[in-house]
């Protein structure tokens, strides 16, 4: 799990610096092993296509 050491709100942000997060967290999202989110969804219930909203 990545810890996540701030809460940020998109409405913060200007409309540029939003698709850019929206890219970075994609990109996270991607290099996490499916074996992995399957693991974290059977003990945590953490789904892929929740996480990082």
């Amino acid at each position: 799990i990545l810890p996540c050491p701030k809460s940020i709100h998109d409405s913060d942000l200007s409309e540029k610096d939003q698709k850019l997060l929206e890219y970075k967290l994609q990109g996270v999202k991607g290099r996490i092993p499916q074996p992995v989110w399957d693991k974290l969804k059977q003990q945590y219930n953490i789904v892929k296509e929740d996480w990082l909203v």
